[in-house]
Order: C-alpha cells, then sequence, then structure tokens
C-alpha cells in the first residue's frame, strides 16, 4: 500500500465538518479560516536511517534539516511561519545534553538566517515540544503559518495551457546521498572533488524556497514543494487538479556538479531530479501571461525553468524523452 493511498483512505475516514477548514489532508498544509488571513499548518517526522544517518549527519545538520524541510511546506502555500513546536525522541545511545543543545543550534542558525533575510525577527516562534528517548532518534516539527486569504496557493489550482516550472536545480540532494552511502564516512576527506562536497552539503544542510514563494503566491495557479521527486509533485499538482501534463526530459535543470556526480558514480542524474526528492525547490504551473510577468520582476532572484506543460487530463501524464519519445511519468520517492 502506497503512502497516498493510505492517506486517501485516512481521508475518507476522517472527512471536513468543520467550515472554518478550507483544506484538511492532501496538501503541503491544512488551511484554516481565520477571518482576516488564513492559518496554514503542517507537520513533519524525520527518522534515523531513513531520513538522515549519523555515519554521516552531525546533530546540527538534522537540525538544519528538519528545519528547512519543514518549513518548505509553508513556503509552497505563498505562506510565512509563525510559530514551531519540535518533538525528539533520543536514543539512549546518545549523550542527551549534548545532541538537543547542537540540534537545536542547527536550528537556531537556520531561523537567524531568515531573521537575517526578511528583517522581522522571529521568524519563526518556537513555542513548544516534547522530549522523549527511544530506540532510534525521531524528530517532529510542526508549523504553523499565516498567508493572505486571496493568495494560499493550493496543488488544485493548474489549468490546461499552464507552464510547469521549478525554481532552480534538481537532484543534488539525492547524488550528495548516493555519494555517502556508496561512502559510509563520518567527514569529508581533503581529496574529495568540489561536485562531491557540493552535492553532500545539498543532502545535509539545505536551503528551502520561503522567500520565492513569498513573491510566486502572486503569479502562480498552483504550487508544491520539491520533497520527493519532480515526478511525483507533478503526479500530485495533477491529481489534485484534474489535469494531464508533460515534462520534457531535455529541460529539468541540472547543476553541474550532479552532472559531474552522475558520471563519478555511474548514475543517471536526472533520475534522481524526477525520483529522489530533498530537493526542496518549488515546483509551480503558471499561465504564458503572468511568466512573462515573473521573467521581467527584478525583485525574483531565483532561476525559473520551465519543464513541461499542463495539458487535459485525457492526455494523461507522460515523460519526453530526449529522442522526443512519450514515456509513462516515472513514481516519485515513496516511503511505503
Amino acid at each position: 500500500m502506497s503512502e497516498f493511498s493510505i492517506i486517501t483512505k485516512i481521508n475518507k475516514t476522517f472527512p471536513n465538518t468543520d467550515l472554518k477548514l478550507v483544506k484538511s489532508i492532501g496538501d503541503d498544509c491544512a488551511i484554516i479560516d481565520r477571518g482576516n488571513f488564513f492559518e496554514i499548518i503542517t507537520t513533519d517526522m524525520y527518522v534515523e536511517e531513513d531520513h538522515f544517518s549519523l555515519k554521516w549527519s552531525n546533530p546540527k545538520q538534522i537540525g538544519i534539516k528538519a528545519f528547512e524541510a519543514s518549513i518548505s511546506d509553508i513556503a509552497a502555500m505563498g505562506g510565512m511561519p509563525k510559530y514551531l513546536l519540535v518533538s525528539l525522541c533520543i536514543s539512549k545511545k546518545m549523550n542527551e545534553e549534548d545532541f538537543i543543545s547542537d540540534f537545536y543550534k542547527g536550528f537556531k542558525s537556520r531561523m537567524n538566517f531568515w531573521n537575517k533575510f526578511f528583517k522581522k525577527p522571529p521568524i519563526p516562534s518556537l513555542i513548544g515540544g516534547d522530549l522523549t528517548h527511544g530506540d532510534l532518534i525521531c524528530v517532529n516539527v510542526t508549523v504553523i503559518g499565516e498567508v493572505e486569504r486571496n493568495k494560499c496557493i493550493k496543488r488544485s489550482g493548474a489549468k490546461t495551457g499552464d507552464l510547469i516550472c521549478v525554481t532552480g536545480n534538481l537532484g543534488g540532494s539525492w547524488a550528495g546521498l548516493e555519494y555517502l552511502r556508496k561512502n559510509e564516512k563520518l567527514k569529508m576527506k581533503n581529496e574529495e572533488f568540489g561536485f562531491q562536497k557540493f552535492c553532500i552539503n545539498e543532502n545535509l544542510e539545505p536551503h528551502c524556497r520561503l522567500d520565492a514563494g513569498l513573491i510566486l503566491k502572486n503569479y502562480v495557479s498552483s504550487m508544491i514543494d520539491i520533497s520527493d521527486g519532480l515526478a511525483s509533485e507533478v503526479r500530485h499538482i495533477c491529481e489534485q487538479s484534474k489535469v494531464g501534463a508533460i515534462v520534457y526530459k531535455s529541460k529539468i535543470p541540472l547543476s553541474k556538479e550532479v552532472i559531474a556526480m552522475g558520471k563519478f558514480l555511474n548514475k543517471d542524474p536526472y533520475q534522481w531530479a524526477l525520483s529522489g526528492g530533498e530537493d526542496f525547490e518549488l515546483c509551480y504551473t503558471i499561465s504564458k501571461i503572468n511568466y512573462k510577468k515573473l521573467s521581467n520582476l527584478k525583485s525574483f532572484k531565483h532561476s525559473s525553468h520551465i519543464v513541461g506543460e499542463i495539458l487535459p487530463k485525457s492526455k494523461g501524464l507522460h515523460l519526453i524523452d530526449f529522442n522526443g519519445k512519450k514515456l509513462p511519468m516515472p513514481k516519485g520517492y515513496e516511503h511505503f
């Protein structure tokens, strides 16, 4: 049973009966109508040996990744994070005090980064959580944010003829993970090349696109963060919007470092972009008119890469390879 079939079953078991609940299960965040604004809420869990490994991640890096991955869901709705709740299950094999201290150093470093960027401290405020112990380290982060009522971007707004775009290069995080799994070292060695260090950093210390989301909400029709691979995210948008799509493999943006890592590991880097995950870029759909407006916007500092187009639902969901051959859209990362 896949993760999303489980979610669908849960959603049917617990139907939405609250009139203030605009969106419950099935998007990056739940949406609650608070009158003057929408409150958006997301929660994510990170488990040792699944989402991170102590073989190559230190507690500070675990904190960084948990923070950025959780904030990324708020960014995908065009929102601003306001409050955080963090729960930790700490393994008995760890020094609890050291782990907690270093974990929150990672959290605090990224809070400081966004505070400095927006000049609106604190973004967000840590207001609670829970602590316990167990066999494995587990981290759960809940983020509460806000967004204007008329600018909350969901997965369900894509229209036929919209362009499918991403905010930056893909595949870097999974390239770094493949390398770490192959080498399983605690520290990077001096003889490692620049492309290896780049990809490792993409996996261990990612950045979400909170700033991009706050601009894109004024132009896009749907949006989602890329946590499970581009193919998976396009599929989610199409399912929620009841449309089809084509994605051109040749247009998927890869950095020179990811291409180099593909050659080094003898792997297809496009597969990392399509089905890997944890890039935390934003995938969005946008009309051609609004894309032109966005392209002329000097305040939008991110790259905007067109990777495909939204089609009628009857056209299906396809990937066009380098030879122009139409293939079924591959699946993204699946937890089950």
